[in-house]
């Protein structure tokens, strides 16, 4: 067996694209509720660092056990066969399309509401003459 078809079987990647979609959308979260909060500058880049030196944690913990409907198991206990396996492969498989769909969602929020808040409340103060054409000169005044 090949190492992919092994992870495919495990549901590491499964798992691992679960643990980047909730990551991106918690980071992205984290970067927008700073501000508001008046919470410190570097909070976003604690919890990206966090979620960095966890990938690795729950990769090793995905390869080694397995989620059954009775609980966690190790994989060397579960059978090949295990029809709770292939029903956890499907709900792995909802679970990443509702954290992408929610990021989306978040995404375009994040997108479009800053900016019609920001024209809303801070106009710029027009400079006195828009152009240097406009501007008599030093001379002439």
């Amino acid at each position: 067996m090949s190492l992919f078809t092994e992870l495919k079987r495990r549901n590491v990647l499964k798992v691992s694209m679960a643990y980047l979609a909730l990551g991106w959308l918690v980071v992205e979260v984290a970067n927008t509720v700073t501000p508001l909060l008046d919470l410190p500058r570097w909070l976003p880049k604690v919890v990206l660092w966090i979620g960095i030196i966890g990938l690795p944690l729950v990769v090793v913990f995905a390869w080694i056990y397995e989620l059954t409907p009775e609980g966690l198991k190790r994989e060397s206990e579960v059978p090949r066969t295990h029809r709770g396996v292939q029903r956890t492969a499907r709900w792995l498989d909802y679970v990443i399309f509702g954290l992408l769909a929610l990021a989306v969602v978040f995404l375009q929020f994040t997108v479009s509401v800053p900016r019609s808040r920001q024209l809303r409340g801070r106009q710029r103060a027009r400079p006195r003459y828009a152009s240097t054409s406009a501007r008599p000169l030093p001379c002439c005044r």
